[in-house]
């Protein structure tokens, strides 16, 4: 069934400026949403309208654009509305876990970036903990001062129209690492930024960040430290026995549409074709159909070295975004052994976008299970 928006005008430019960029917007946004147009004045004045043009959304109250009012700034204001009674059926959801730091905020630079691209929304929290030396109420007016400084409202006002992002923001009592991962099956991507060890060293795995990488119900991509990252053309897929969490990027690579490098990083020399069998059900994504451009090939790399492999084909390939896929036998499983993990993140300058396959493996078999209880 298709949900129906009401805006209510006259003939003029002010309103075919705003059914004609409103139209734009819910088709950027892949929302299937009728707009019904009313336009007869007695039917406007039974209405309750103040001023036109205006726009009824759901069960919304009428909101009225007012002549004092910007017709921009109106458009913003219908657009965020319809963002928030719609988007949780109709729109990507990207989760941004901040502590407000300097890194955080160069980190959200790529967030909303890739909320653009996608058509997403963001939500950004800041999870903080208790101050036992000032009031609850305080403490919290502190937190809010501070994501309203992060959030930097000037400059996200001087975003063009056409990119706009609709925001949510949460600063929440509670430990970030559990509340992270407890909320992480709402959405379909987390990114988060890393830190700085001792003596301004690369912190890839922190407390909070390794135990999100690990335990999250959907994608997440880390970024490291130190640097504005443009968005990602150059995708790193390592190959090893099977792509099982592909399903759950598809959707990301239709919209970012990469060059996708396929490699197997191995000590022996294989052929292309076993890289096509490793690629399983997933090798219709070799059709040239697909928005994105898919690269093969094997790699030999010597006992012991696969860091070192990966980190020269990233500085060769000019990568901007690693797959790593957490499961049986994937190569998450190595770079979690603490001793590997940091000799190999001390090499790799882009971010890492973390799979997990074992869970999609899971849902299948919930489905599948599902399945058999209705047919029986």
């Amino acid at each position: 069934m298709v949900d129906t928006i009401k805006i209510y005008g006259k003939e003029s430019s002010k309103y075919y400026y705003f059914k004609h960029h409103l139209n734009n917007h819910l088709t950027k946004y892949g929302m299937n949403i009728s707009v019904q147009e009313v336009n007869d004045l007695d039917e406007i004045i039974a209405s309750g309208v103040e001023a036109i043009p205006a726009i009824k959304i759901k069960n919304s109250p009428m909101m009225v654009c007012y002549p004092q009012q910007n017709i921009n700034d109106f458009l913003k204001e219908s657009i965020e509305k319809i963002i928030q009674v719609y988007k949780s059926n109709l729109m990507k959801r990207i989760l941004f876990p901040t502590d407000l730091s300097e890194a955080s905020k160069r980190a959200f630079m790529y967030a909303k970036k890739m909320a653009v691209k996608m058509n997403a929304t963001i939500t950004v929290v800041n999870y903080y903990k208790p101050n036992l030396d000032i009031s609850p109420a305080t403490h919290q007016d502190e937190i809010a001062k501070r994501m309203d400084d992060f959030l930097d409202k000037d400059d996200r006002n001087k975003d063009s129209l056409f990119d706009f992002i609709h925001l949510d923001r949460e600063y929440l009592l509670g430990f970030a690492g559990e509340e992270i991962i407890n909320r992480s099956e709402e959405f379909d991507l987390i990114i988060m930024a890393t830190s700085r060890g001792l003596h301004g060293t690369k912190k890839w795995f922190g407390s909070v960040s390794q135990n999100v990488a690990r335990n999250a119900e959907c994608p997440v991509i880390l970024l490291p430290p130190g640097e504005v990252f443009d968005f990602s053309k150059n995708v790193l897929y390592p190959l090893k026995e099977r792509m099982e969490g592909f399903d759950s990027l598809e959707w990301l690579f239709e919209k970012i549409e990469p060059t996708l490098h396929l490699v197997h990083f191995d000590t022996e020399e294989i052929h292309s074709p076993m890289i096509k069998e490793m690629m399983g059900e997933h090798s219709d994504l070799l059709s040239p159909e697909n928005p994105w451009n898919v690269l093969y090939e094997n790699k030999k790399c010597d006992e012991g070295q696969l860091e070192v492999c990966l980190a020269d084909y990233i500085n060769e390939k000019e990568i901007d975004l690693l797959v790593l896929e957490k499961g049986k036998e994937h190569f998450l499983e190595f770079l979690i052994h603490k001793s590997i993990s940091e000799k190999m993140l001390d090499r790799i300058e882009v971010p890492v976008i973390v799979l997990h396959s074992d869970l999609l493996e899971g849902k299948d078999d919930q489905i599948k299970n599902e399945e058999i209880e209705k047919a029986n």
